[in-house]
This record gives C-alpha cells, sequence and structure tokens, in this order.
C-alpha cells in the first residue's frame, strides 16, 4: 500500500499499483460517486464498503447531513484517516462479522441503511467485498426476523405486561450491597459454572432468569432475585 499525493496535491493511495483513488483530483472524483448514488430515502446510517482514504465523507455527510456515516475497512494502513468518519468497522473475522454490525446498528438502523461500494476497491478486495455484503444480508435479514416477532407478539407482550402489575402483591426495592453479582441465564456454560457458585456462594448475590431458575434448584443452588420477562 502505498501513499501519494495526486496531481491537485491532495492524498491519494495504491494498493499493488493499483489506484484507489483519482490520481488528479480524489475530492471531484469522491463527490461525482456520492451523487450517483440512487437513495431516494433518508437513511439512518450510511454503510461505504473499502473507501480507503476519506475522501467520500464530506459529500456524504452533506447529501445525508442526519445520517451516520461509517466506513468498513479490511486494512488498517488507513487507520490516520479513522477520526473523519463517524465510525469505522473492520472487517477480520467473517465468522463474527455479521454478529458484529448486528450489535453496533440494531434492526432499526440495519432496516434503514444505505449501503455502498467504493468500487477501486473491488480490483484488490473481490473476495472480502462479497463476503462483507453477504455479513451485512445476514444482518438484515435478522433484523427483519426480530422485527417480525417483535410485531407479532407485541400485543400478547402488552397484556402480559398489564397482568404481572395485576397480579403483584408486593414490591420491593434493590439497595445498593458490597457483594459480587452473578447473573444467572439458561445456556450451555450455566451448567460450567454450578461448582464456581457454589463454592462461592456466601460472596455472590445471584440474580437468575426465570428460564435458568430450575436448574439452579435442581444444584441446590437459591438464587437471591428470580426476574421474569414477557
Amino acid at each position: 500500500i502505498k501513499l501519494d499525493l495526486a496531481k491537485n496535491g491532495e492524498q491519494s493511495c495504491k494498493i499493488n499499483e493499483i489506484c484507489m483513488c483519482s490520481k488528479y483530483n480524489p475530492s471531484n472524483e469522491a463527490k461525482n460517486f456520492v451523487n450517483s448514488i440512487d437513495c431516494n430515502y433518508t437513511p439512518s446510517v450510511v454503510i461505504l464498503i473499502n473507501p480507503c482514504l476519506s475522501h467520500c465523507f464530506s459529500f456524504l455527510k452533506e447529501r445525508f447531513p442526519t445520517s451516520e456515516i461509517i466506513a468498513i475497512q479490511c486494512v488498517k494502513d488507513f487507520i490516520q484517516f479513522d477520526v473523519t468518519w463517524d465510525h469505522v468497522l473492520y472487517y477480520t473475522n467473517p465468522d463474527t462479522f455479521s454478529e458484529h454490525i448486528y450489535s453496533l446498528l440494531g434492526e432499526e438502523k440495519l432496516f434503514s441503511a444505505l449501503i455502498s461500494l467504493w468500487l477501486p476497491s473491488d480490483k484488490i478486495f473481490t473476495k472480502e467485498n462479497t463476503l462483507i455484503f453477504k455479513g451485512i444480508q445476514k444482518a438484515i435479514l435478522k433484523s427483519r426476523d426480530v422485527i417480525a416477532t417483535r410485531l407479532h407478539f407485541n400485543l400478547r407482550w402488552s397484556l402480559n405486561s398489564v397482568r404481572f402489575f395485576q397480579l403483584l402483591h408486593k414490591t420491593s426495592l434493590l439497595q445498593k450491597g458490597t457483594q459480587t453479582v452473578f447473573l444467572a441465564a439458561s445456556g450451555p456454560s450455566l451448567k460450567e459454572s454450578y461448582n464456581f457458585i457454589q463454592l462461592n456462594r456466601p460472596y455472590l448475590f445471584v440474580v437468575a432468569l426465570s428460564s435458568a431458575c430450575k436448574a439452579l434448584l435442581d444444584n441446590n443452588i437459591f438464587p437471591d432475585v428470580a426476574i421474569s420477562t414477557d
């Protein structure tokens, strides 16, 4: 990767001798690219894949002033330009990328995101760009399922919340204590934690989700607080 100056004095770069931006006027190239993006809505977030340098940011911000502008990069050689973007996400692990971007943005932002590829990068990162798009697609499909579930069960959850309050006989407030709080949820790691909890029970304040209560009780572990949500 070689950083150099374009003819107009702006920063330019090459990867394996392939230009990632104009050798003459990178800003003008970036402006034309942003203006060519087909988008007839206001995205919550604009995701630009492998932009390398940050020439596009100001033009994206000008066109989408209320949107968060995120760059996804495959290499860290442009880290000095990270401060320009609202956020930079590095594509380092294909196995965790989809979950990473889902946890970063959430279903609402993903569903209204604008995703674009800096085309010169496809000459170098062809495989990576394809995997990035697939990872984003997977995160969007998960978002679709989460939103569909929420819409389907929303009324039922609301009614159950009302019922919970109707059935309350006594309320109390948790007070700040000195014990270490141990949160137990149902999952494969709970079984591995039984011995630890039993050995350290006097020093732990055990909070258990309702799904974990039976497993704890079967192992003679009595939680201090049980949480039930719907």
